[in-house]
């Protein structure tokens, strides 16, 4: 879709005699005319149906999301995971010394 808004007929400036623009007035439709030739079919949803169609939609909406992903080859996935082990470990270690540090501290202050 477009993100530009399409202009209609209706909504064109016309030129008016004297040389300036006006806007037409919009002259209701004849929904009789408008609606001749035009099937109308009701068709009513079952109970079941009503109440799962989001659900439905949610889980299309997501498989479709995921044939969309870019997914990484196997390489680069161990790669990531060593340097997510890494970071996790150096973080462990760092919040563990604090902590140490801490308590010591604090058994010193006691």
């Amino acid at each position: 879709m477009s993100a530009q808004r399409r202009t209609t007929t209706k909504e064109r400036p016309v030129p008016a005699s004297n040389g300036s623009t006006a806007t037409p007035v919009a002259r209701p439709r004849d929904t009789a005319v408008a609606d001749r030739g035009k099937a109308i079919v009701e068709t009513r949803k079952s109970v079941l149906a009503a109440r799962t169609a989001s659900i439905r939609g949610m889980v299309r909406d997501s498989y479709a999301e995921i044939q969309k992903v870019n997914w990484p080859d196997s390489q680069t996935t161990k790669n990531l995971t060593v340097v997510v082990i890494g970071i996790s470990i150096a973080l462990g270690a760092l919040l563990g010394s604090i902590d140490y540090l801490l308590r010591k501290l604090f058994e010193l202050m006691s």
